[in-house]
């Protein structure tokens, strides 16, 4: 059996920080954006030229849909990788674009809000925030969907 490298071990607790990274950037600015806002409103119809913001929200789901569709697409041959370790670099590259794209969702949403006071975007990007959460890597999340046995299960 081969002896792991310090740097092989621990990619999971360096995924979830990178996680908890980009979920924290959306989160810090979304609260820095709601405390600078001093004029906020809910609606859904918005001034004069301003029509053009509506775009966003429908933006915001077609980023989250791409950003699954994606996932699902970089890691579809992964089957066919009999290398554990390449397997979870190619669930890395995967996961970083997923996350970005939900990133860009909420953040856009965000200044939005933060341009125009109006709760339907803020709205928006906590459904991005949300997303985000709910793709946190765990262990059993990549054992699963990588289908790693034990030997390389340890790369984690």
């Amino acid at each position: 059996m081969k002896k792991q490298s310090p740097a092989a071990k621990g990619k999971l607790k360096v995924l979830q920080l990178i996680h908890s990274s980009f979920c924290g950037a959306v989160l810090l600015f979304a609260i820095i954006a709601l405390s600078a806002q001093k004029q906020t409103y809910f609606s859904t119809r918005m001034a004069e030229g301003g029509q053009i913001f509506l775009i966003f929200p429908v933006l915001v789901l077609l980023t989250l849909f791409a950003g699954m569709r994606l996932f699902t697409f970089m890691l579809k041959d992964v089957d066919l990788i009999k290398d554990g370790q390449q397997r979870l670099t190619r669930y890395i590259g995967a996961f970083f674009v997923q996350m970005a794209l939900f990133e860009a969702a909420g953040l856009a949403n965000t200044v939005l809000f933060l341009k125009t006071g109006n709760y339907l975007f803020l709205a928006f990007a906590a459904v991005a925030l949300l997303t985000m959460f709910s793709v946190r890597p765990t262990r059993n999340r990549i054992t699963n969907l990588l289908k790693l046995q034990h030997p390389d299960t340890d790369l984690l």
